[in-house]
């Protein structure tokens, strides 16, 4: 007989046996759970706060500068938060679903649009511009990573690849780590606190494990691990940190909306925060990259990601605008074309100036320029292929229409 812990883990339903026939009824594997634990369709029984798109866009635009900019401090600051801000911003939009439509859904929406940038690019780079800049990795390296989705220096054509495998391996474990956690506290009549407590205490496990990778595991084994899983136990921290943080969307949302006159506030605020985040960082000496796997000091990041998350909302949140949802919407496109389209720009700036690359780099105004014009050009990559081959950008459905939570 199958067993029935089993169908509850991987379907997300109840099931009953009579007879010889067995019925399969959906429900929530933890009836204490919380409405937005029941529900598996995704975001259609869920408020959308369109603010979060203009977080999304803040955030692309700062991993695109991040990637652009040379300015020491300018670099520090933006790594000591920027890709922590995409796994919590992950996790405040998580809906638990049963555990193989999860997959199906996450690989249509996460590998599929990876499968064709990291082809596109790799085939771009093979052919034409390993010829054109020094690279001392082979073609075969680089052709082998696409399966092996390796972090590091094993994506000469697109360094940020690795995100997407990651993200994708992040969320699945995550779901699996939450169905667990509601089996076993399912019989107590704590269950959510006894859950959250739990939670916590695994992101304190999961530092210390990325921490600990990063420190020994990865120079004994002098490779990366394949699907970015020496990265996922920091991801995984911060995307368990946002879906801690999901009950206060609304709350944080009716403020703002309902008190339009402290935007402004909440705006100075969050440069306030952003400023007392430079000067952590620069007093500290954190240093944070991981996609090279460099993490300083795990508490000093941990500190970084959240000061860096809430400053980010207060200043998306008081200065939310379509132009920066917009982006945010196409934050994805951004994130996989974005570097192969900057150092284009970067080289036709180079031959219109008369000036080597790393001097246009270090110039924080010439970097904000190369910036908005390779986000142009993305864009407009968005806009075509969302028009003609929607799926290739994860794109398979028309949009949903979400319940209004807007200023």
């Amino acid at each position: 007989m199958i067993d029935e812990t089993f169908i509850k883990y991987v379907y997300g339903k109840e099931k009953y046996i009579s007879g010889n026939n067995l019925y399969i009824q959906h429900n929530a594997i933890d009836k204490g759970t919380t409405d937005r634990d029941k529900s598996s369709d995704g975001a259609s029984s869920f408020p959308y706060f369109y603010w979060l798109d203009s977080l999304k866009g803040f955030g692309i635009l700062l991993v695109v500068m991040g990637h652009t900019c040379t300015y020491d401090s300018i670099l520090h600051w933006i790594y000591s938060f920027h890709m922590a801000l995409f796994f919590i911003i992950s996790g405040l939009l998580f809906r638990p679903r049963p555990l193989i439509e999860a997959i199906k859904h996450k690989a249509k929406h996460l590998l599929v649009p990876y499968v064709f940038f990291a082809t596109l690019t790799f085939v771009y780079w093979a052919l034409i511009e390993r010829h054109l800049r020094p690279d001392n990795i082979p073609v075969s390296s680089a052709f082998m990573n696409l399966f092996l989705a390796r972090a590091g220096s094993d994506y000469p054509q697109n360094a940020v690849m690795w995100f997407l495998p990651c993200l994708f391996v992040t969320e699945i474990a995550f779901l699996i780590l939450l169905r667990t956690l509601q089996i076993v506290t399912s019989a107590s009549s704590n269950r959510v606190i006894l859950r959250h407590a739990l939670f916590i205490g695994l992101i304190v496990v999961c530092l210390a494990i990325g921490y600990c990778s990063e420190h020994w595991l990865i120079p004994m084994l002098k490779t990366r691990m394949p699907w970015a899983l020496d990265i996922v136990p920091f991801s995984l921290s911060f995307i368990i940190i946002g879906y801690l943080l999901q009950p206060l969307l609304s709350p944080v949302d009716n403020i703002i909306r309902h008190f339009s006159s402290i935007r402004l506030g909440v705006a100075v605020l969050g440069i306030i925060g952003s400023a007392l985040l430079w000067a952590f960082v620069q007093i500290t000496n954190l240093n944070v990259n991981l996609n090279l796997a460099v993490v300083s000091n795990i508490a000093w990041m941990l500190i970084a990601s959240l000061l860096g998350f809430v400053s980010s909302v207060c200043l998306c949140s008081a200065a939310d605008n379509s132009a920066l949802r917009y982006i945010g919407a196409a934050s994805l496109t951004i994130m996989c074309a974005h570097e192969p389209v900057k150092r284009v720009v970067i080289q036709c700036c180079t031959m219109i100036v008369r000036t080597n690359s790393s001097t246009l780099r270090s110039s924080l105004l010439i970097s904000c320029a190369i910036v908005a014009i390779a986000v142009c050009i993305c864009l407009v990559a968005h806009v075509m292929i969302k028009r003609f081959a929607p799926i290739l950008i994860g794109i398979s459905n028309p949009p949903q229409k979400h319940t209004k939570c807007t200023y």
